[in-house]
Order: structure tokens, then C-alpha cells, then sequence
């Protein structure tokens, strides 16, 4: 049994890609935040990089780009789960959470401390088979430059709302809107010129896309626009021909779980966002 830490993502990905990819949609997270990365080979400074091995076989990986980690695994023994913790402790590398497949998440946890708590319990859904709704007024557009200072408070309150940990300043939320915009991964739905509700293709690569970012002003609920905007960004990635289409939602709101299992959306694993005190 063995401890690898990577300090370049192509190393990583040449170990641990394989491993990741087994499934793309319950790894997501990891793969989308390497694939954002524009130079593979330049030395990480932000980012931490680990994977447990034993007779050469990937067991464990973890990802640590804030105080928390993301942590997956298969096949894996409390005592790789010790030996994880344990590493982290001799070396000094201080956890405040853990995010990953709930399981996995609470062993390693009780492992790691006796004083930890689940904050939220996320369900990641995969699209089966695009199913026909009814649609409400209006149609998708991609939003535009002019579109940055609606699109930034929006999202700044569907963070609020959700209760996001780690949630960025209003600049660096902006440049990041910003990004996505000229990206052309921003989408709205507009009702006679007027936009009523947004969201977002967050992860597009030749592994998997991910919808995320999907937000109703109050004032426009209750009216479908959402559904409606999420079912034809769906479409649009279809039509592109990509093949695997998810996205997440909070296990407490039962709403957008009904709204997404109509679109034909299917839950496949869950996540536990847990902190340690």
C-alpha cells in the first residue's frame, strides 16, 4: 500500500484517468476542475493531488483544492481508509470537510474525527432518455455580454439560497459569469424579450457534460420557465452528441428532484457534503 502525491495534472491523469473515467458522471467534480485547468504540465500550487494504491491498482484518490477534500473510491478497506487519514495527519495537511459518495464519505470521516457533521445530501442524476413536456412560453437563448450584471446576481442569489460553502466575492463571481458567457456555456429563457430564468452547461468535454447554475428570480416561479430551460438545454447537448448529460440537486428539495426525474433525468448515486469541527 502506497501514498502518490501529484504535483502536474497530466501525471495524475496518467495514473489516475482510467480510474476516473470507470464513471465519468460519479467523478465529475475531479474531472471537470482538471479539465478547466488550460496547462496540464505546470506545477500546481493551489491544488493537491493524492491516490492510495495497492499492487499497483488505484484504491483511493483524493482532491484538494480548498479546505476540504473530495474523495473517491472502489474496493476500498477501513484499513486503506486509515492509512488515508493517517497520511493527511503525519504530514500535516489539515481537513475541514469532505465531499464525495456518502459511504465512502461517513467511514472515512469516523475515521478522521469524532466530530464531524453532514451539512447536505446531494443526488447525482443522469439523463436516460430525454422525455417529451409540455413546454411553457418562450425559448432558450444563450445569454450575451449585456446579460453579465442580471446573470451575476442571479447566480450570487441561487448561492445564497442554496447555502454553498466557499462561495466566491461578488468580482470574482462576475469574471467567472464573465467566462462562461464568452464561453457560450450561459443559457436563459426568455419570455416575450425579457429573461425569467437561467442556467448553466458548467462541464462540457468528451467524458460527460453537467448542467448546473439553474436559477428563477421568485417573482417568475411557479410558471415552468426552469423546467422548460433546463429540458432545452438538455436538447441542445443531445443534438451536440454527447452522450452523458447530468446534473445535481439538494436531496431536501424534493421539487427539483420531481422537476428533473419529467425531463427523464434518473438518480444514480449519493453525495454528502460533510464538515469537521
Amino acid at each position: 500500500m502506497k501514498i502518490k502525491q501529484y504535483h502536474t495534472i497530466n501525471k495524475y491523469w496518467a495514473d489516475i484517468g482510467e480510474f476516473l473515467l470507470t464513471n465519468p458522471v460519479k467523478h465529475n467534480i475531479v474531472i471537470g476542475q482538471l479539465d478547466a485547468t488550460l496547462d496540464r504540465n505546470k506545477v500546481l500550487t493551489n491544488t493537491q493531488l493524492f491516490a492510495l494504491f495497492e499492487y499497483e491498482q488505484p484504491i483511493l484518490t483524493a482532491f484538494k483544492n480548498r479546505p476540504n477534500i473530495i474523495l473517491y473510491g472502489e474496493n476500498y478497506t477501513h484499513q486503506h481508509l486509515h492509512y488515508l487519514s493517517d497520511y493527511f495527519k503525519s504530514n500535516a495537511i489539515e481537513l475541514k470537510g469532505c465531499i464525495g459518495e456518502t459511504k465512502l464519505i461517513e467511514e472515512f470521516s469516523k475515521i478522521y474525527t469524532t466530530n464531524y457533521s453532514i451539512d447536505k445530501t446531494l443526488i447525482g442524476h443522469k439523463l436516460e432518455r430525454l422525455e417529451t413536456i409540455k413546454l411553457s412560453e418562450g425559448k432558450i437563448k444563450k445569454c450575451n455580454e449585456f446579460d453579465l450584471e442580471f446573470v451575476t446576481e442571479w447566480i450570487e442569489k441561487f448561492g445564497i439560497e442554496c447555502n454553498m460553502p466557499h462561495r466566491p466575492n461578488r468580482s470574482d463571481l462576475q469574471a467567472m459569469i464573465q467566462q462562461r458567457i464568452h464561453q457560450g456555456s450561459m443559457y436563459k429563457w426568455v419570455v416575450y424579450n425579457r429573461p425569467v430564468s437561467i442556467c448553466g452547461e458548467i462541464i462540457s468535454n468528451e467524458y460527460l457534460s453537467k448542467i448546473s447554475l439553474v436559477y428563477t428570480p421568485p417573482a417568475f416561479r411557479n410558471n415552468g420557465y426552469a423546467i422548460s430551460c433546463v429540458w432545452a438545454l438538455s436538447k441542445l447537448i443531445l443534438e451536440r452528441g454527447q452522450k452523458t448529460v447530468c446534473l445535481f440537486t439538494d436531496k431536501s428539495n424534493p421539487t427539483s428532484n420531481k422537476i428533473y426525474s419529467q425531463i427523464g433525468y434518473r438518480p444514480v448515486f449519493e453525495d454528502y457534503e460533510i464538515s469537521y469541527q
